[in-house]
């Protein structure tokens, strides 16, 4: 089993290294070997993070899928409580018969509107517009 309790410290910085990216100017060789010396540890540490990653991936793949289904039962089982259950047919039946007239009182496209309102939920497809 992964621990994930091991620490990965970001590599150590001096003051003027950052100076040196922003310059063509070469390093002394003092720096130069210091930040060699930095280069070598953040490589194994770079290796030993890459390690923990491929061993934790299986773990990763494995919660996602968790996720999902955890994900997908809630959204399910919200729909299950949800108010527009209680709304009796003869309230659905009456929705429809509104539903048919736009805000300026015109019909709606008799071939599109039933089913706009049908997409909602399979309760919206029994009450059938009169």
């Amino acid at each position: 089993m992964v621990s994930f309790d091991e620490p990965f410290p970001p590599p150590k910085t001096f003051s003027k290294f950052p100076d040196l990216l922003r310059t063509n100017s070469p390093p002394s060789p003092l720096d130069a070997s210091l930040i060699r010396s930095e280069i070598a540890v953040a490589r194994t540490t770079l290796a030993a993070v890459q390690d923990y990653l491929s061993k934790a991936e299986p773990y990763m793949e494995a919660l996602r899928n968790q996720s999902n289904t955890l994900t997908e039962y809630i959204a399910r089982y919200e729909n299950v409580v949800s108010p527009i259950r209680k709304v009796p047919a003869e309230v659905l039946s009456h929705i429809f018969i509104l539903a048919r007239y736009d805000y300026a009182g015109s019909m709606w496209d008799t071939c599109r509107w039933p089913w706009n309102l049908t997409m909602v939920c399979s309760k919206w497809r029994t009450p059938r517009p009169r």
